[in-house]
């Protein structure tokens, strides 16, 4: 079950990842601010925020996953 939830978590991290690479690789920008007209930019630091969220995401699942894995090496070595 747990497992489960880490690996969700991956794929959504995964899935922002995604968002944020093809709305900046587009050019789509956030609504017009005052020194710009949309479309003009893309906002870089929300997209720098967002993969930095992601990448968070990512080490947290894995450290879990990495923690299940441990616990499943003692529970094996203490049944053997």
């Amino acid at each position: 079950m747990i497992t489960g939830i880490a690996l969700q978590g991956s794929v959504q991290a995964q899935g922002r990842v995604e968002q944020v690479a093809c709305k900046s690789a587009a050019g789509v920008a956030p609504p017009a601010s005052n020194t710009a007209e949309a479309g003009d930019h893309v906002d870089l630091s929300r997209d720098i925020t967002e993969l930095l969220v992601a990448r968070e995401s990512f080490e947290a699942n894995i450290k879990v996953l990495e923690t299940i894995d441990e616990i499943d090496g003692h529970v094996l070595d203490l049944l053997a």
